[in-house]
């Protein structure tokens, strides 16, 4: 039982090239081991990425086969929740071993990363340095004039991602894992309902991942989150991102490279405190010389709506900023645990969330 499941949670941690740590969690059950992942330094728990392994009992035959999943199966070795790129990794391994394996997502397959995170984001990242380049490019001898056009590389990048998801789709297909499609909640240590059927599994292993938080002031409606950022129908022209991480950097970067008029609001004395001090200090400097406004030492207090569809933020100050076409708030992320019903398998969660 060790190997298939130590089998189980390299695939995860090599399909996170190498970012995850594994932290051993105690257990009332002496039969229950449980296994929690999560990035380096985070005591096993990440807003990114939740996972938990219900270990009981064995997997079949370890030699590699296809599972043929009739429609009407419902009893499996090992159920994943979540269609992430670790929980994809994780079921496709399994099944590789010999269990009979299925994934449970109700969004599309490939999770934050392939949807609304990295795969996306760098799409949009290549457009803001090809805008760069072609601002450059007159110091180099070349007289070069464009336009860029917003609706252009949202196609592209929607129709990538759709491509991507495809290609998730047939290697679930390939590897003879059950795609079930709806929310999973659980109604016992080893089942779940996912609309008006119950399914079963020996080992079900939590990999839901985790979603932008908004702060709880008046307006809030007003705003998008990171996830909202790839959901625009157009650039906005004037544009606030509130907060002080790498999404928020890094979202601001892309919207005042490709033309939009950017605030970066920050709570504090720079953006990326948790990183080194030289880089924070020249990234503050450049993305100044770039054109971008910064505002430290400043917490969003409440944002207001005009007639005309403009919004304005007011900071904790009594500062009031704008107008502005649309206003993004990057201030964190948690797991998406609250529909699970945790209670049910006997899984506790802090405050936050977190298992």
């Amino acid at each position: 039982m060790r190997s298939a499941l130590l089998a189980v949670v390299l695939s995860v941690m090599r399909a996170t090239a190498g970012a995850f740590r594994v932290a051993v969690l105690p257990s009332s059950s002496a039969r229950r081991s449980s296994l929690a992942l999560g990035p380096h330094g985070s005591s096993g728990r990440s807003a990114t990425a939740v996972l938990w392994v219900l270990q009981r009992g064995r997997y079949g035959s370890s030699r590699m086969r296809l599972v043929a999943q009739a429609d009407g199966e419902t009893s499996f070795d090992y159920l994943v929740i979540g269609a992430g790129s670790g929980g994809i990794a994780s079921a496709r391994r399994a099944a590789g071993y010999g269990a009979k394996v299925a994934v449970v997502e109700r969004a599309a397959l490939g999770g934050t990363c392939v949807n609304v995170g990295c795969v996306p984001k760098k799409v949009m990242f290549n457009a803001a340095s090809i805008n760069e380049m072609l601002h450059e490019a007159n110091h180099h001898g070349f007289t070069v004039s464009s336009s860029f056009d917003w609706s252009t590389i949202k196609t592209y990048r929607d129709n990538y991602i759709k491509r991507l998801n495809g290609i998730y789709f047939r290697n679930i297909e390939n590897s003879g894992v059950k795609l079930i499609e709806g929310l999973a909640t659980f109604t016992g240590p080893n089942s779940v309902r996912v609309g008006d059927r119950k399914y079963s599994a020996k080992n079900i292993l939590i990999a839901v991942g985790g979603r932008p938080t908004m702060p709880d002031i008046p307006g809030a409606e007003h705003a998008i989150n990171s996830d909202g950022f790839f959901q625009l129908e157009e650039m906005p022209k004037k544009v606030a991102v509130v907060g002080a991480g790498y999404i928020a950097v890094e979202m601001a970067g892309i919207f005042n490279a490709l033309g939009s008029d950017t605030t970066l609001f920050v709570r504090g004395e720079t953006a990326l405190r948790k990183f080194d001090e030289m880089l924070r200090t020249h990234l503050d400097a450049e993305m100044r010389r770039q054109g971008m406004e910064i505002v430290n030492y400043s917490s969003p207090k409440s944002i207001s709506k005009g007639a005309d569809g403009k919004l304005t933020l007011e900071t904790e100050g009594g500062m009031k900023y704008g107008p502005f076409d649309t206003i993004l708030m990057a201030t964190g992320r948690k797991p998406v645990t609250d529909l699970l019903n945790l209670d049910a398998a006997g899984v506790g969660k802090d405050s936050k969330g977190y298992i």
